[in-house]
C-alpha cells in the first residue's frame, strides 16, 4: 500500500503545477505533466541516495552504541540476578535465635 502511495503523491503533485501553469507556451498540459513527474523522479532519485549514503555513514556509530548498550544491559542484568540470588538466600536462610 505503502509503495503505492509515493507515485500517486508525485502524479498528484505533477498535475496540479501542471494545472497551475496557465501560460499557453511550453507545451502540452500532457508534457507539462511528463516534465513535472520527470522531475519528481529526480528528486526523488537524489533523496534516496542521500538517505542511502547517510546509513553508510552512519552505520559504524550506530552498530557501535549498540553494542556498548548491549553491554550495560548484559552487566545490569548480572548485577539484577546477583543481588535476587542473595536476596532469596537471606529470606531462606534459617534465622539466628537471639540470645535470652
Amino acid at each position: 500500500m505503502k509503495s503505492l502511495l509515493l507515485p500517486i503523491a508525485a502524479a498528484l503533485a505533477a498535475c496540479a503545477l501542471a494545472a497551475c501553469d496557465r501560460s499557453t507556451s511550453g507545451g502540452t498540459v500532457g508534457q507539462k505533466v511528463d516534465a513535472a513527474v520527470a522531475q519528481t523522479q529526480k528528486s526523488l532519485e537524489k533523496a534516496s541516495e542521500k538517505t542511502r549514503e547517510a546509513i553508510r555513514e552512519n552505520a559504524p556509530a550506530v552498530e557501535q552504541k549498540l553494542s556498548n548498550a548491549g553491554q550495560k544491559i548484559e552487566a545490569a542484568t548480572e548485577k539484577t540476578v546477583d543481588r535476587t540470588k542473595e536476596a532469596v538466600h537471606e529470606a531462606t536462610a534459617p534465622r539466628e535465635k537471639s540470645a535470652r
